[in-house]
């Protein structure tokens, strides 16, 4: 599965709408999963990153389209809303993502778009040929946050317990459960 362009992904003009997700990471330098994905969810999961093929590394900075997919198929379930906001770091971002408001992440400035969560699996947030799975997705009923940063080969969620669970139980997408105080690894 590869992702191409932006899709249906549209610019936002005002970044309101994280401002929940900034005001709820911990610090940066806390190095921890709640340093990415806000504190207050009832669990949080990892997920190790799927290499390119069999003697490569796992994908720094980015979940491959084929486990975004599988996690899109999981997330739906525990909202009430298909309309999610997508944040991608802005070093990614150049020329790729056009004039937006943007979120303000401790240490990560990332452009802010809208749309269907669907787009998860499909858009590329970089230029062409590049492929860039969003940074930072969440939809508007703010069920569930999941966070990729540009230094890590893990992607964390934060949700409700039931939602977690079955992130951490499906197929194909290598994921545990963690402490939102759990600590991170920076590549």
């Amino acid at each position: 599965m590869e992702r191409a362009g932006l899709g249906s992904l549209r610019p936002v003009a005002d970044a309101t709408a994280a401002h929940w997700v900034v005001r709820g990471v911990r610090p940066f330098a806390d190095h921890v999963v709640t340093s990415l994905v806000p504190v207050g969810f009832d669990a949080y999961a990892v997920l190790v990153h799927a290499a390119d093929s069999a003697d490569s590394e796992p994908r720094q900075g980015s979940l491959p389209a084929a486990q975004a997919d599988r996690l899109v198929r999981v997330l739906r379930r525990f909202t009430s809303t298909t309309d999610c906001y997508f944040a991608v770091w802005d070093g990614f971002a150049r020329s790729a993502v056009p004039p937006t408001a943007t979120v303000a992440m401790p240490e990560r400035t990332m452009p802010l778009l809208r749309g269907p969560l669907v787009e998860a699996a499909t858009v590329s947030m970089a230029v062409a040929p590049g492929d860039q799975s969003p940074s930072l997705w969440w939809p508007a009923d703010r069920a569930w946050c999941v966070a990729t940063d540009v230094d890590l080969t893990t992607t964390y969620v934060g949700g409700s317990q039931a939602c977690v669970d079955a992130v951490v139980t499906a197929s194909g997408l290598a994921a545990w459960p963690v402490d939102g105080g759990h600590g991170i690894a920076w590549v």
